[in-house]
């Protein structure tokens, strides 16, 4: 049997050189889909030359459908959010299974109800993910995608490397908002490894009931507050104290740390306030425990902790 073919869309970010990777570790013939083909991939030692670079972008059902003749019968992709895509990524989708593919892995969020059809517009990044999964099902069927609904990525820790560089040689303050809120903190890795076998191997008939959603979380919640001293350690930084942002700071810093508009950031201000406080239930219990869980059931192993992470990527951080 000859090895099966994918196209990973976004292969410069975190996760989708994680899933090129892990899908091509697996065998697979990978192919890279990339609005610039030439540009790099910041990843330590690149990706392997084998994997062939074609240009193609989310937003131009054309140039997918072209795409995927390129690469001369793949019939899996891996997608993530076009966030200004005005028909929630119908024609994409719909494109893509025109010219041939048959499963599509969706990079998600945690943030999405089981059902999807329950995300209040109002829950900006929850909402748009939701749209497009049941674009998903509406176009591929259940048995033709699988939504990786992962929590809070280690590399949003990023957003405070400005503040984190200004702070004293020894520590000092640094201010990030809500420090006290808990994330469960997972590796872009990990969620690329289980996107990658889900590419290649698609579902078997043991998964539970076909599930269309797959929660990821990192192995522990752990505060902001938390994280940062234990970022400061590896950067020299022994004395940091980390401090609340001032709330008048609050929505523009979330607006422009994640690219969002003010609704959005106000949304996502108010969940971290109810983090803060305890009162969010969302990473708690039985969902968070089978997050967990996922990421050994799909890679083998377990999932990688902030420690371990900030061991191998602290030099991110630095200038």
């Amino acid at each position: 049997m000859s090895p099966p073919k994918v196209i990973v869309f976004g292969p410069t970010g975190g996760v989708g050189s994680a899933t090129a990777l892990e899908a091509h570790r697996l065998g697979a013939t990978v192919y890279l889909g990339m609005r610039d083909p030439s540009k790099p991939i910041p990843i330590p030692g690149g990706l392997p030359s084998s994997l062939k670079r074609i240009p193609a972008d989310l937003s131009d059902a054309a140039s997918l459908a072209r795409a995927v003749s390129e690469t001369d019968g793949a019939k899996a992709a891996f997608l993530y959010l076009n966030y200004t895509s005005p028909d929630h990524m119908r024609g994409s989708i719909s494109s893509l299974k025109s010219a041939g593919v048959e499963f599509i892995v969706f990079l998600s969020s945690f943030t999405v109800p089981e059902n999807p059809s329950d995300a209040a517009p109002g829950d900006f990044i929850a909402y748009l993910h939701a749209q497009v999964e049941l674009v998903l099902e509406d176009i591929m069927g259940r048995d033709g995608y699988v939504a990786v609904r992962p929590g809070y990525f280690n590399t949003n820790a990023l957003k405070w490397k400005s503040t984190l560089n200004t702070a004293g040689k020894e520590g000092g303050e640094v201010k990030i908002p809500f420090p006290d809120a808990e994330f469960d903190w997972i590796s872009p890795g990990d969620i690329g490894k289980v996107c990658g076998r889900l590419l290649v191997q698609q579902r078997t008939d043991s998964d539970r009931e076909k599930e269309t959603a797959v929660y990821l979380a990192g192995p522990k919640m752990l505060s902001q507050r938390s994280a940062a001293v234990e970022l400061g350690k590896h950067l020299g930084k022994e004395d940091l104290q980390v401090s609340p942002l001032e709330e008048e700071k609050l929505i523009p810093w979330m607006m422009e740390a994640f690219g969002i508009p003010e609704p959005g950031a106000q949304v996502l201000a108010d969940d971290w306030r109810k983090r803060s406080a305890k009162t969010d239930g969302k990473y708690q219990g039985k969902i968070h425990d089978q997050a967990v869980a996922n990421v050994q059931r799909y890679t083998g192993e377990k999932a990688t902790t902030w420690a371990e992470w900030v061991r191998e990527n602290y030099g991110l951080f630095q200038d």
